[in-house]
């Protein structure tokens, strides 16, 4: 089973890989690096939420289901 940090360091890695996709997306479709990078941000912080809240969620359901 998975312990709370392991769940945030999954989270945390899997968003950088993530937005850095995104970043380069948005860079190469308006050329504006000031938006990749804010868009970028934002969507690291928001998605690791979402994230560490999925997670938590399963586990519960894995409990429930022993």
């Amino acid at each position: 089973m998975m312990n709370n940090k392991r769940i945030l360091l999954k989270a945390i890695t899997w968003r950088i890989i993530a937005s850095i996709v995104t970043f380069l997306i948005i860079f190469l479709i308006t050329g504006n690096v000031v938006l990749g990078g804010t868009i970028s941000l934002i969507d690291i912080l928001v998605k690791i939420i979402a994230f560490y809240f999925h997670e938590k969620a399963w586990l519960i359901i894995e409990k429930k289901g022993k």
